[in-house]
């Protein structure tokens, strides 16, 4: 969800609770906005009847002290009914309000905070000195509610000065959603230039995991790249997905399958959505240019550290991938990330043009950029059945200077896309029963593979991380990025793991 903006304010009205003659507004902003009853709503600039609304704005006890908040026809009503006994007022009590008023479509949850704050302050104020019940001119508060109703709608924060030496500091923030659970085979991408970002104050997991934050690295590998925790590095991960500063997206695999989803209408519709698609993946390095190695990266040890995604290839289709990577030359461009990923952000047509002639004349000579056309039928050519390598092999043509990785993850964020995950059923475990593959493979620090003795200590120990992560998987099936992932092994060295169990078979979904 991106943020717009807060509500604004419709009208703030003022309301006590009188000795005889009941519920009444004192003060109101605008004037004539909140007028006595619905006959009188014909009136110009009047939003809400206050015969409608006056028992929850000055309500019983067990409504005061709380925010409340109520509909009254296209209007939002939101307040803190402030109740006070004391044997100093005129039936032991006196109740006031501040209620704020805004469109019943709007989202006003940011102000709640602000409005509860506003009662309790007044309700100590009122306490200590009496500044409400004890003062017959009320323009001293017409005068508090004007500067609210102005700054709050402006400037989206407000100091109003009560006395020499009480104020109303307030400053509105917007309401994210909690991020979701995630999991360790989970890609975070970077809306924003993390690095740009980077303080003293910063938590030091933070610092540590930010370098490795590039669109590749899963968040179990950034734990390990950071030699942090990963509970911590989980943490990290979800505070940047609540302040909107990283995306989530599945491991980046050949073995992937991703189909269209009912949206796809829109890359057509939305100019906008074309021009940006078009920018992000071209390509002059080639169709893998997202995730070869860089010039005089030594290959093996660049295949090891990529083997959660890279060995998913067949052998046919991994020929291929190593031809090209010759021809290339190992040109590469860089990771989804900083500049890259600013494309993915929400920027308006003018600046989205500004990039795209920016990054046409730069790298006009090196390639020709696909048309839109060109992507949208890329992406209705993807289908169920069909693994990302083999949809590869059938459209390498089309392919030409569009960055397959960036493809993908563009389209599986604006949502046009969607991932098919494949999921193991196991009928059941028998323990430590391995086969000898499973004894001599083990995970690196950075995630590729190697071939070790294990002593048999070591061994009772692989052994028993991998009958537990199998347990699990027969009493909740766990898609194969998260078994990967959980044993820090690519995907078919897991299906020779699933082999040795015994029979076991794949639901797409």
């Amino acid at each position: 969800m991106d943020f717009y903006g807060f509500a604004p304010i419709l009208a703030i009205f003022y309301s006590t609770f009188h000795p005889t003659e009941g519920p009444r507004v004192e003060v109101q902003v605008p004037r004539n906005s909140i007028v006595p009853d619905t006959e009188s709503l014909d009136q110009p600039g009047a939003l809400v009847a206050f015969n409608a609304v006056k028992n929850y704005v000055i309500p019983k006890p067990p409504l005061c002290n709380r925010v409340v908040t109520i509909k009254s026809d296209a209007y939002r009503v939101s307040s803190y009914p402030v109740h006070i006994y004391s044997n100093e007022y005129a039936r032991n009590s006196f109740i006031f309000n501040f209620a704020f008023v805004f469109s019943y479509e709007s989202s006003s949850g940011a102000y709640d905070a602000a409005i509860r704050r506003i009662g309790k302050m007044f309700e100590a104020l009122e306490i200590q000195s009496k500044l409400l019940s004890a003062r017959p001119d009320i323009v001293f508060i017409d005068n508090i509610i004007q500067q609210l109703f102005q700054d709050l709608n402006n400037y989206s924060e407000c100091l109003v000065a009560i006395n020499d030496s009480n104020a109303i500091n307030i400053k509105l923030f917007p309401i994210f959603p909690s991020p979701p659970d995630l999991r360790a085979s989970y890609v975070p991408i970077a809306t924003v230039r993390l690095e740009q970002m980077v303080d003293e104050n910063w938590d030091p997991t933070m610092e540590k995991i930010v370098p490795f934050i590039n669109g590749i690295n899963s968040i179990r590998r950034i734990a390990d790249l950071a030699d942090a925790d990963y509970n911590l590095t989980k943490d990290c991960i979800q505070q940047l997905m609540y302040y909107r500063c990283i995306i989530i997206v599945d491991l980046f695999q050949f073995s992937n399958i991703y189909a269209p989803t009912s949206d796809i209408g829109d890359f057509i519709e939305d100019a906008d959505m074309g021009r940006e698609c078009q920018v992000y993946v071209f390509s002059p390095a080639g169709t893998l240019g997202g995730i070869m190695p860089a010039p005089g990266l030594n290959r093996k040890r660049h295949m090891s550290r990529t083997s959660l995604f890279s060995n998913e290839l067949s052998t046919s289709f991994r020929q291929r991938y190593e031809r090209q990577m010759r021809d290339q030359g190992h040109l590469s461009i860089p990771p989804l990330s900083s500049s890259a990923t600013s494309a993915l952000s929400t920027s308006s047509s003018s600046s989205l043009s500004q990039r795209s002639n920016s990054f046409s004349s730069s790298h006009s000579m090196s390639g020709t950029v696909p048309s839109v056309v060109q992507l949208f039928k890329l992406y209705k050519s993807l289908h169920q059945g069909q693994t990302l390598g083999d949809w590869y092999a059938e459209n390498q043509k089309e392919l030409l200077n569009i960055d397959i990785r960036r493809f993908i993850t563009f389209g599986v964020i604006k949502g046009i896309i969607y991932r098919a995950h494949s999921y193991p059923i196991l009928e059941g475990i028998t323990p430590f029963n391995r086969n000898r593959h499973v004894q001599d493979v083990t995970a690196t620090p950075r995630g590729g593979r190697r071939r070790v003795g294990l002593g048999p200590d070591q061994e009772r120990v692989k052994k028993e991380e991998v009958d537990s992560v199998l347990a699990k998987l027969v009493k909740q099936p766990k898609n194969f990025d998260a078994i990967s992932t959980a044993l820090q092994l690519p995907k078919e060295d897991v299906e020779k793991v699933l082999s040795s169990e015994g029979e076991w078979a794949i639901v797409t979904a």
